[in-house]
């Protein structure tokens, strides 16, 4: 739902106003057309376009309509600007910010201070030096009427300006509406000719036309079959690839095997070996032992003869 408009700083006695709070301090957004935060969205570079809420905005109003009835010069110096800028920004950048950082009205305060006084500097002196004339030729208030009050300094109320850009804002949505209304209509007359004029192509192709598509069946189907053939090629490629691993494979694991087979082989040869010096080396080593003990029993068979001859 769009935000409503704020009423204005001239809808209580403007007649009593010395300087128009909306104009001096630039309280409306142009972008939304209305009163939004004061403050500054520092992500977006822009000003913030949040709206405070309705009694925030009204605090911030009475403030400033007070601070309206004296010297813009006077109102710089007042520490109720502060006041006001807090009542006029959103609870991203007043006092319900999250961090102390993010409160922006002593900073809109001091901006605000800078546009009174610049504002005062070019018009207060004006409208002294009027004051001066006015009563050096008897059109003062001592002269006028007891009854008259004195005459806005803005005669022109901001709801008739403000009706008055409404007005012009319809009128260029208007024109522009219509603009809009006849390039749309402009597209839509291009895009029925041109797809008549690919209906009729469709309907009726020419011969060369026949021919080119005829062409270009004939090319995707050599297309088609050449694929095919690269697929077979690749095919037989890879079966033949993968038969020559195997065959590598099993040569591989008949070397292997055959390599097993002569260690096996190798290894009982030598402990047959073994066991046959071994058996040998025994035997002879009996052998010994008896030819050894032989000797002996015979000698001392022919030592007793001897002895008892």
């Amino acid at each position: 739902m769009p935000y409503s408009r704020a009423p204005s700083f001239y809808s209580s006695n403007p007649t009593c106003h010395k300087w128009d709070p909306e104009t001096v301090l630039g309280l409306i957004n142009p972008c939304r057309g209305f009163i939004t935060c004061v403050g500054t969205a520092p992500s977006m570079g822009r000003r913030c376009r949040n709206k405070p809420a309705a009694a925030t905005i009204g605090c911030g109003q009475s403030i400033l309509n007070k601070l309206a009835r004296q010297d813009a010069s006077k109102a710089a110096l007042s520490p109720d600007l502060e006041k006001a800028a807090e009542h006029m920004l959103c609870y991203l950048h007043g006092l319900r910010a999250r961090n102390a950082r993010g409160n922006q009205a002593s900073h809109i305060a001091k901006d605000w201070q800078s546009d009174l006084e610049d504002w005062a500097a070019d018009n207060e002196t004006v409208s002294s030096c009027d004051s001066d004339n006015d009563s050096n030729s008897g059109g003062g208030s001592d002269h006028g009427s007891h009854g008259a009050t004195a005459p806005s300094r803005f005669p022109l109320s901001f709801n008739a300006g403000a009706n008055f850009k409404k007005e012009a804002e319809d009128d260029c949505s208007n024109d522009e509406l219509k603009a809009m209304m006849k390039q749309m209509q402009d597209n839509l007359a291009r895009l029925q000719a041109e797809m008549k004029r690919r209906d009729t192509h469709t309907a009726q192709p020419t011969s060369t036309q026949a021919q080119e598509q005829r062409q270009d069946r004939i090319e995707q189907e050599e297309q088609i079959r050449r694929c095919r053939e690269d697929e077979e090629r690749k095919r037989r490629e890879q079966a033949r690839c993968e038969e020559e691993v195997r065959k590598r494979t099993q040569e591989r694991q008949r070397k292997e095997r055959e390599e097993r087979e002569r260690a096996f082989q190798e290894k009982v040869r030598i402990a047959q070996e073994k066991r046959e010096r071994e058996a040998r080396e025994q035997a002879q080593k009996e052998q010994a032992e008896w030819r050894t003990a032989w000797d002996r029993y015979t000698s001392a068979w022919d030592d007793w003869e001897v002895a008892y001859r």
